[in-house]
């Protein structure tokens, strides 16, 4: 996403070139390093971006810190600044012993424009539908990236991301592929979260007793 000067994700925005975060237009405070890693992750989105990497891409390869207080201090701020959590990610995710992944959808942009933003709730209810799923196109260096996100609703839960990348000329072939990729990973991902629900809503509903 080296082309791309912003990105909207929810209520979101993020200046590539200022590395300035702001929610619902009004700048929220984010340091330097934190600023730097998030702009990592999110020129990565839907990759998984090793600890390793962060490392090297904030302090190099012949710079000396307490890395792991670092980068975790980073993090935490991170998450501070959009009310994310480790347990409930809606926009960083934590791979155990592996690094740190953006899942939240958005809208890349070259130049800054007036946009509405998604009322996914809306769609959903319009619809009838209790899932949507949004894609991305995005250029990475000679080749095309495509990442599919599912989103529950009412909640607007980000539930997966399929990714997939190819050559331009190559972009629009194999749709129907593509497709069956992605109807078959977000199947699985249905079935799992529904029967999640159902179990959720029985163990609610069942008394308790004393």
């Amino acid at each position: 996403m080296s082309e791309f000067e912003r990105l909207s994700f929810g209520i979101f925005d993020f200046d590539f070139s200022t590395r300035e975060l702001r929610r619902e237009g009004v700048p929220v405070r984010l340091q330097a390093q934190p600023a730097q890693v998030l702009a990592l992750l999110i020129r990565h989105a839907g990759e998984t971006v090793a600890r390793e990497t962060l490392r090297r891409g904030l302090w190099g390869d012949d710079t000396f810190v307490d890395f792991d207080r670092n980068i975790n201090f980073c993090i935490a701020q991170i998450r501070t600044a959009l009310g994310d959590s480790a347990e409930s990610p809606r926009f960083i995710q934590t791979l155990p012993k592996r690094g740190y992944r953006f899942i939240a959808p958005g809208n890349a942009s070259i130049l800054r424009a007036p946009r509405q933003g998604r009322d996914l709730v809306a769609i959903g209810s319009a619809l009838q539908a209790g899932y949507v799923v949004l894609g991305q196109v995005q250029r990475d260096g000679a080749g095309i990236r495509i990442l599919a996100h599912l989103i529950r609703l009412p909640d607007q839960k980000h539930l997966w991301v399929v990714r997939a990348d190819s050559p331009p000329e190559q972009a629009l072939q194999g749709q129907s592929g593509l497709a069956r990729r992605i109807a078959t990973e977000f199947s699985s991902r249905l079935s799992s979260d529904r029967s999640y629900q159902s179990a959720s809503r029985a163990d609610s509903s069942t008394p308790i007793t004393r």
